[in-house]
């Protein structure tokens, strides 16, 4: 439990990470990249920290986020979304929690574990990171990725 939301923290990450240097990225992990997604994507790379890089790029106009272990291994996939771009129960239920605060990110996440969409919202300098689903249930995990 704890793995995945570690992965979640690092797709809330990934928006505003910095730029490291392509070299520092394991053969493995671009490899990984190059099967699942062509070499035609050109992605940018970006080290998340000793174990893991990240490729960001545009996959069918939305930026996506895959992260990879320097063993080769896809740890999960984030795809930045617009809350248009929810179903129409989870978009109900987001603008609902949202309104009146401003939503920083927003994204789908998919790895072995799970299949959500999660979301920040800043409300009176307060940041708080929800967990949803497509039915329209959100849970508030704050506590579990901060």
């Amino acid at each position: 439990m704890k793995r995945l939301f570690f992965v979640a923290c690092l797709g809330i990450a990934s928006l505003a990470a910095q730029a490291r240097d392509i070299t520092k990225i394991s053969y493995k992990a671009r490899q990984t990249f190059k099967d699942e997604y062509g070499i035609t994507k050109n992605p940018v790379w970006k080290k998340v920290n000793a174990e893991m890089a990240k490729a960001i790029f545009e996959n069918n106009g939305k930026e996506t986020t895959v992260f990879i272990s320097n063993d080769g291994e896809l740890l999960a996939t984030t795809i930045a979304l617009q809350i248009s771009d929810l179903p129409s129960k989870l978009k109900n239920a987001v603008q609902e929690i949202a309104a009146g605060s401003d939503i920083k990110e927003l994204f789908y996440l998919e790895n072995d574990s799970e299949k959500a969409y999660y979301f920040s919202v800043e409300k009176a300098g307060v940041k708080k990171v929800y967990r949803g689903a497509a039915n329209g249930k959100i849970e508030d995990v704050s506590n579990k990725v901060g």
